[in-house]
């Protein structure tokens, strides 16, 4: 836990160092300075900073390993900024302190930032419980930490080709080269800056009634609630931080609409973000849709310069992103082997992706075998909702009511006003997200936050309307008591003590096996062989269709010529 408390003030402070610059930067290349549209709360830098470092860890990915290197320069890197603009984070400080005194800030958020702290930092520090953590991420970061993106890396193993950017990012963290273990703690990280920044700007505190982006914040504890979510915080895995930043990204949209923001830099600043969060995981794609409402602000107000800026600045993001796909996997994104641009000699087996996407769609379906992957919806979807829980069928069902009641909300806001403003097109965006997860791989896992969307935006209407305080106090307290409860639960049910040292990955049974005049690890038993064996592969019979580049590993792996027109399943082995 100690190590995971330095961690965190590692990743805290050259985030926020870096994120501070990114927004300086943003708000000279736009004309238009930060405190301008009061977007300079502390939780934006952190993430831009974050969004920032991920970039980096990419591109630093593509040349060398993560780690001794990669750290030191991103200490330069923060020691130049903390220098070049320190008369403007002064001033940041003294103005952040004293907008602190003016409000008054409570004992009691003193009291649950410091709970939620300690309760975060502890559940971050335990065992990484996340199955997918011992079956591919912990070994993907592995392969970032010691080689960074390596050519046809999906032969391997095809889920290295899901390619999400976090795992650049976690691997920029690890700090082995320190601590002589991988540390696995930026998911916590994350999750307290945002239950944070939920919990400190709710507008309860203000004396004023509950709107839309209150629910949304109080959904980032509803999501919590949920014990499987709560779990991941410990792991590596991409699932926390993405459906986070869809909530975050959605209640701070609100903020700007419910304010009547109208210029497009703090909506164009959230798409940037949105941007980053597809980079970590692809099924969040239709949030960055929102780029639509900033996009018509500048032409309106004939911004071209602003448009330019955020058009770059989007591609910075995404360019590291797809450079990693082609190498990884041979294809610009997998599983999707429909958009071949490239002809490499590491390419994955169309087959391989083709197989992979099935089984993807069968597997959010609760279907057990991907050959039911196109099963028409009344065979797949009572199974999907009886395997639900109580309380997520009732959310599914509100999903459905909600639909319909918001659908008509929309149709008469803009018969009446003529022109859909910040807030319709964030429930545009918000039905889409629920719908596109909803007909394609509807696990819960990966779309709890989307289902959260439409019942949160139809209650901040409804209490808009409502004068009494006890009622915006008592959900308020529900919504938080659900995930910080959830929370404790999980605390509490660690049998180990992590007070000093975090938890290490898991080890798993595995034996070596000779290929390619090198030892290379398979499971025992199972599939998952999770961070110390390496490297591996999930299943040995895959290692006869494939072969070393250049006999060199760091050089990656290619499909052998003789077998480069057969047809593969996502095992990597000969379809039956």
């Amino acid at each position: 836990m100690v190590l995971n408390i330095l961690s965190w003030l590692w990743i805290g402070i050259t985030s926020f160092l870096l994120g501070f610059a990114a927004m300086q930067g943003i708000g000279k290349a736009t004309g238009e300075g930060i405190t301008d549209y009061k977007q300079d709360s502390v939780e934006i830098y952190i993430l831009m900073g974050l969004l920032c470092l991920t970039v980096y860890s990419q591109i630093f990915s593509l040349v060398s390993g993560i780690g001794f290197a990669a750290t030191v320069i991103v200490g330069v890197l923060c020691l130049v900024v903390a220098i070049a603009l320190r008369i403007q984070i002064k001033q940041y400080f003294i103005r952040l302190y004293t907008q602190i005194r003016e409000k008054k800030v409570s004992v009691i958020l003193i009291m649950v930032a410091f709970v939620l702290f300690m309760l975060l930092v502890y559940i971050s520090s335990g065992s990484t419980w996340h199955y997918d953590t011992d079956l591919y991420h912990a070994q993907a970061i592995r392969w970032i930490e010691e080689f960074g993106a390596v050519k046809g890396l999906g032969n391997l193993h095809n889920r290295f080709a899901y390619n999400s950017a976090f795992f650049c990012l976690q691997a920029l963290f690890s700090m082995k080269f320190a601590v002589n273990q991988s540390l696995h703690s930026v998911n916590g990280f994350v999750t307290f800056l945002l239950l944070s920044y939920a919990f400190s700007t709710l507008s309860i505190w203000k004396k004023e009634r509950l709107k839309i982006s209150d629910f949304l914040k109080i959904g980032l504890f509803i999501y919590f609630g949920y014990l499987e979510n709560s779990l991941l915080i410990s792991s590596p895995g991409s699932d926390v931080l993405t459906l986070c930043m869809v909530l975050y990204v959605s209640a701070k949209w609100a903020e700007l609409a419910e304010r009547g923001e109208k210029s497009p830099v703090p909506y164009g600043i959230l798409c940037l973000l949105a941007v980053w969060t597809v980079t970590i995981k692809l099924s969040s794609a239709f949030l960055v849709f929102l780029a639509v409402y900033p996009i018509i602000l500048m032409v309106r107000q004939k911004k071209w310069k602003q448009i330019a800026v955020f058009l770059a600045m989007g591609l910075v993001i995404i360019l590291p992103f797809l450079i990693r796909n082609i190498v990884i996997s041979g294809y610009l994104v997998y599983p999707y082997a429909a958009i071949d641009l490239f002809d490499v000699d590491w390419k994955m087996a169309a087959s391989v992706a083709a197989d992979d996407s099935k089984e993807i769609m069968a597997w959010g379906r609760g279907l057990t075998s991907r050959a039911l992957y196109d099963a028409d919806f009344c065979t797949w979807f009572p199974k999907w909702y009886d395997n639900l829980q109580t309380e997520t069928q009732v959310l599914f069902i509100a999903n459905f009511v909600c639909m319909v009641l918001l659908t008509g909300y929309l149709a008469w806001t803009c018969l009446k006003k003529r022109r859909a403003d910040g807030s319709v097109f964030l429930l545009l965006v918000s039905m889409a997200q629920v719908v596109m997860w909803f007909m394609t791989a509807p696990l819960l896992r990966y779309g709890l936050a989307y289902m959260l969307l439409l019942p949160a935006f139809l209650a901040g209407l409804v209490c808009c309307k409502m004068k009494s305080r006890i009622v915006a106090w008592l959900i308020c307290v529900v919504g938080i008591y659900c995930g910080t409860f959830r929370l404790l639960q999980v605390a509490d049910d660690f049998t180990d003590n992590y007070w000093k040292r975090p938890a290490d990955y898991n080890w798993k049974d595995s034996r070596a096996v000779e290929w390619e005049n090198m030892e290379i690890y398979v499971p025992e038993g199972s599939d998952s062989i999770g961070y110390h064996f390496f490297p591996s592969t999930p299943n040995e019979a895959r290692l006869e269709f494939i072969e070393l580049r250049t006999g060199n590993i760091a050089d990656g792996f290619r499909l052998k010529g003789d077998y480069k027109d057969k047809i593969f399943n996502s095992s990597g082995v000969l379809a039956e």
